[in-house]
């Protein structure tokens, strides 16, 4: 971070206004413009080192007081989880026991908000490790179905196409 104004405007190929929406009056741009007034909603820059600029960004704040605060998104608002979700590619028994292997794994919250970081691997193991022998026949033939089901209800709200994720606010692609 810098305060050198001379830094700053150094380079504002840098600089980007992201107009996120339409503006028509359906669109929270609309809302914006109508309730505040002309401005800037949103600001993006490049950094070299997202994870670092937030830290130091977070810590400047604490200690001086000053600067700019991040908004504290709620992880389901990229997207949720359902039991129907599951329920579309296995029976409604197993979809329950999948729902409570995860519940007791702590990989799904009751807003149905997966972990972001759960990978393949690690969701196929707590599911073969924690499911009733009932259901794991159900869940094994559909495994391929059920980890994606579950995979992609994480950026639900973030979905472009078939093979790709984008969550702006996170800087992170999939």
């Amino acid at each position: 971070l810098t305060t050198d104004k001379n830094e700053v405007l150094r380079d504002q190929g840098q600089v980007f206004l992201p107009i996120n929406n339409a503006l028509s009056e359906v669109g929270h741009v609309h809302l914006f413009l109508r309730e505040l007034g002309q401005g800037i909603q949103h600001v993006a820059s490049r950094v070299r080192d997202l994870v670092s600029f937030v830290h130091a960004a977070n810590e400047q704040r604490m200690i001086t007081g000053e600067g700019f605060t991040f908004l504290n998104i709620p992880r389901s608002y990229y997207g949720t989880l359902t039991l129907a979700d599951i329920e579309k590619v296995v029976s409604k028994k197993s979809a329950a026991g999948i729902w409570s292997a995860m519940e007791a794994a702590r990989l799904v919250e009751t807003d149905g908000a997966v972990d972001l970081k759960i990978s393949e691997q690690d969701l196929e193991k707590v599911l073969v490790d924690n499911l009733p022998e009932s259901q794991f026949a159900d869940f094994h033939s559909n495994k391929a179905d059920v980890t994606k089901a579950i995979l992609t209800s994480r950026f639900s709200e973030c979905w472009c196409d078939e093979h790709h994720f984008v969550a702006l606010e996170l800087g992170l692609t999939f």
